[in-house]
This record gives structure tokens, C-alpha cells and sequence, in this order.
């Protein structure tokens, strides 16, 4: 005897009670999947047999069960015969205005869906919805549209609630962007707009410009609201700017406060730390990107070390050249910046520089710091070769000066 389970006769399924009954109306069955139970509704024809594909009313109330297990359908949108219906969770269908809503498991943003179904339970979908004097649209899904939406090749705006947009600006909550519609609702691109007594533009997809922007080949600053900046230093989140009154973006150098700084030539961005510009090397504080001026500059990761240059009066950094500096002179060289605690060949003659880089010009012997001996004529020079000093002969390296031995 059949119990608590399912039967095919002749091609139709029935049901059958502990006691071996059959059923007629509606059936449940209750299993376990995953530690969570769940109940999955059928519903049987006076003669027994499990309808399929079949819509039932019920208790003022329509429901519909699936062409494979016979399976009540429920708790969303499922298509029956090529149209989209609702079913709520109990499986009743609905009509009218439909919403669900939950969280983006992404960002943890909460959303609300809507949905319009017809006195017949049929959702709208690719259609327009007039309703209460204003235009509504649903997608392929049946899904209300917001936001931004293109439809028939144009981009349309609706607001939050779904309606569309009759000239304004509008905000797309799902990709956080502004656009701005006009009186039939579509989008406006590659335009500016004067709102109130302030510029905005939008670009070619109609997103509103925030940060630098290209409109016609120029660089402009719009400020975090859309609006066009007027003049002064912005900052975009990575790069500073300087905006011209008209707010376009100024390239190249520029005196702001009686400081020089440098803005990148193509895209405007303010230059910090070594940068090489117009042929010359010049420093740029890391922080404030003001030009720096007669002065020494550290630069602690250089690939030969740590290492000094020095910024002239104009800016560049001096290379191949004395500095006078505090009173003493200094030499800069090709790559390495200041000479220091070693000897030098400047123009043809050998001098030797101390430990903190200056010129030695007292006559004498030094030791740097790896033990060479020197002999330092009166005014830096280093004598090479073989000389007389005092009674005893010496012999220096012709090429850095170091003494090799003494006769």
C-alpha cells in the first residue's frame, strides 16, 4: 500500500495520506535541506490527480502550479505561458503595485523594487505606464524604472519613486551619479547648463562633471556639487589645481603668493618632489609644491644614496657648478649632487671636499673617512704625483689625489 508519497497512474500523479488515502485539494509536503525545512504546495483535482501548468482559484485568490513537478510557484516573479506574474510568498498572485525590498550584498545598500501587474496578474514590461497623471516605465524583468534608463535609443531620467523626470537634475542611487533631464524626460549630453547663476556640464553619457573634466579640448575644474569653479586651488581627492577665473585649468608655470609652481602641461596637475621641466631639473616641496629656492634639498632615495642638491636662485637645480653658500663654496657635480668628503676634478684641477661638503682651503694634511691621506694645497686644490713636502717625498694618485707612498 501506498503511504506518504506520490504515485504515477496512467501518466498522472496522485497522493497518498499515512493511511493510504488519496488526496483531493491542496497537498503539502514538508523536507529538509541544509538544516532549514521547508514546504513545497500541490494541489490535487477531484478526481486525485496532481494538476500542472494549471492556474487554481482558490479562496478569492489565483494560483498557479509549474509544468514539471506540478510545484506551486511563489515569493517572486515567474513567467507562465510567456507573461510575467507575481506570486507572493503564500502563492496568491497579485495585481496592482507590487514592491519587494532587501540589501545589496555588496555595498549593504538597501533597495526597493517595483512592480505594476494588470487586473489580470499580467506584469508590465518594455512598456510606459501612465498612472495618477504621471509616466512611468518597466523593463524586460517587469522592474520599475529609476535613475538613469535607456530606452528606444535615448537615455531617460526618473526620480526615485519611479516617475519620469520633467526637466531638472536628477540622482542615480544605484551607480551614484547626477544627470539632468529635459521637459520630456530625456537626458541631456555633452552640454552645458546654467542653473541658477552657477555652470554645470554633462558629459557625452550625461553624468554631470565633477573634478577635471575635457569639454571642447579644455580642461576644466567642476567642484564636488557640479558647479564650475571660479578661480584658486582645488583638490580632487589625488591632485591639486590651479582653476583660472573663467575655470579652465592652468598648465605650466604659475605665480600664486609670490611662490612658483608647476602644473603638468597636458593635464594641469600641481608638481611635487624632483621634476624635470624645460630641460632643467627642479624640486618642488612634497607637501606644498611651491618652487624651492637657494636652498639645499636632501633627497634620501636617490638611487646612489643620500644625497644633496642645491636649487638656485631660479629654481633649477645646480649641476657641474660651484655654490657659494653660507660662506664656503661647494661643488656640484653630473649626477651625484654635492661632492663631499672625497676629491673632485673641476676644470681641470683636483680639490678636495669635506665631510659636510665644503671646499677644503686651508693648506694641509686630511684623512676622510676611509683612511686616504691628502695633501690640500692653500685655496682646495690636491696635490697628485710626486711631490716635496717639507723634506720628505711623497707620491699621490694622479687620478684622486690619495697618497700611495711615501719615498
Amino acid at each position: 500500500m501506498v503511504t506518504n508519497s506520490f504515485k504515477t497512474i496512467n501518466g498522472k500523479d496522485y497522493y497518498f495520506d499515512e493511511k493510504g488515502a488519496m488526496k483531493t485539494g491542496w497537498i503539502s509536503q514538508t523536507n529538509e535541506y541544509d538544516g532549514t525545512a521547508y514546504t513545497t504546495w500541490f494541489y490535487a483535482d477531484a478526481s486525485g490527480a496532481l494538476v500542472t501548468n494549471s492556474w487554481i482559484f482558490d479562496g478569492g485568490r489565483w494560483y498557479y502550479f509549474d509544468d514539471i513537478d506540478g510545484s506551486m510557484v511563489f515569493d517572486g516573479v515567474h513567467y507562465v505561458n510567456g507573461k510575467l506574474y507575481y506570486f507572493n510568498s503564500t502563492g496568491a498572485m497579485q495585481t496592482g503595485w507590487i514592491s519587494i525590498s532587501g540589501k545589496n550584498e555588496y555595498n549593504s545598500k538597501t533597495y526597493t523594487i517595483w512592480y505594476y501587474a494588470d487586473a489580470s496578474g499580467v506584469l508590465k514590461t518594455n512598456s510606459w505606464f501612465l498612472y495618477g497623471g504621471n509616466w512611468y516605465y518597466f523593463d524586460s524583468t517587469g522592474e520599475m524604472a529609476v535613475g538613469y534608463q535607456y530606452i528606444g535609443g535615448q537615455i531617460y531620467l526618473f526620480n526615485a519613486n519611479g516617475i519620469l523626470s520633467r526637466g531638472g537634475w536628477v540622482y542615480d542611487r544605484d551607480i551614484e551619479q547626477w544627470y539632468y533631464a529635459d521637459k520630456n524626460g530625456i537626458a541631456l549630453t555633452n552640454k552645458w547648463i546654467l542653473d541658477g547663476n552657477k555652470w554645470y556640464f554633462v558629459n557625452f553619457n550625461g553624468t554631470m562633471a565633477t573634478g577635471p573634466n575635457v569639454v571642447n579640448g579644455i580642461y576644466y575644474f567642476f567642484e564636488k556639487n557640479g558647479s564650475l569653479a571660479t578661480g584658486g586651488w582645488r583638490y580632487n581627492g589625488y591632485s591639486w589645481y590651479f582653476v583660472n577665473a573663467d575655470g579652465s585649468i592652468a598648465k605650466g608655470w604659475k605665480f600664486v603668493g609670490g611662490k612658483w609652481y608647476y602644473l603638468d602641461q597636458y593635464y594641469g596637475e600641481m608638481y611635487k618632489g624632483y621634476q624635470y621641466v624645460d630641460g632643467k631639473f627642479y624640486y618642488f616641496d612634497n607637501t606644498t609644491g611651491e618652487m624651492i629656492t637657494n636652498k639645499w634639498i636632501k633627497d634620501a632615495d636617490s638611487s646612489y644614496g643620500e644625497n644633496w642638491y642645491f636649487a638656485t636662485a631660479n629654481g633649477s637645480l645646480a649641476k657641474n657648478q660651484w655654490v657659494l653658500y653660507g660662506g664656503k663654496w661647494f661643488y656640484v657635480d653630473q649626477n651625484n649632487g654635492m661632492v663631499a668628503n672625497r676629491t673632485a676634478w673641476v676644470n681641470g684641477a683636483l680639490y678636495y671636499f669635506n665631510t659636510d661638503g665644503s671646499l677644503h682651503e686651508e693648506e694641509g694634511w686630511v684623512t676622510n673617512i676611509n683612511g686616504d691621506k691628502y695633501y690640500v694645497n692653500a685655496g682646495g686644490t690636491v696635490k697628485t704625483g710626486i711631490c716635496q713636502i717639507g723634506n720628505i717625498w711623497y707620491y699621490f694618485s694622479p687620478y684622486y689625489g690619495e697618497l700611495i707612498f711615501t719615498y
